[in-house]
Order: C-alpha cells, then sequence, then structure tokens
C-alpha cells in the first residue's frame, strides 16, 4: 500500500470510481450493484482509518441518464 509514501510527503488523495447502482440497484444487475458496493465501502472503511494522517479517499458514484446521453451523442455529431 503507498500509505508510507503518502507520509513522507504529508498526505494525498485516492478517488475511487463506483457507480449509483452500488446504493441503489434494480434487477437484473445484481452482481454489478454488489461489485460497486464494495468499492463504495471500502471507500467509505478506508477514510475512515486514514482521516487522522491528511489521507482523504473520495469515491464519485455517477448515473447513467438516457435522455441526456442522447442529446450529448446528438450534439457530438454535429460537431465537425
Amino acid at each position: 500500500m503507498s500509505c508510507p509514501i503518502w507520509k513522507s510527503k504529508g498526505g494525498g488523495t485516492i478517488v475511487n470510481i463506483a457507480s449509483i447502482g452500488g446504493i441503489r440497484f434494480t434487477l437484473p444487475n445484481i452482481a454489478y450493484a454488489a461489485s460497486k458496493a464494495a468499492v463504495i465501502a471500502l471507500t467509505r472503511d478506508v477514510a475512515l482509518q486514514y482521516a487522522a494522517k491528511e489521507m482523504a479517499r473520495q469515491c464519485l458514484c455517477g448515473i447513467f441518464n438516457p435522455a441526456r446521453a442522447a442529446k450529448l451523442l446528438a450534439a457530438l455529431a454535429d460537431v465537425k
């Protein structure tokens, strides 16, 4: 683990990428949701362990919005 290096440098940050699926999920994506929930739980646990040592942990949980994605793809298609 890179914590000894960060200790010598005075701190650091890890950013984990999860998904909204790890917080709120529906069938049939149970395995996907479980893996993302594990990333969220790991991030939370490590953040609590190292909070006093100035080592931040953050977890980004994105969400897929089909309507917004369609608009973005249409806008990208117009770019020449």
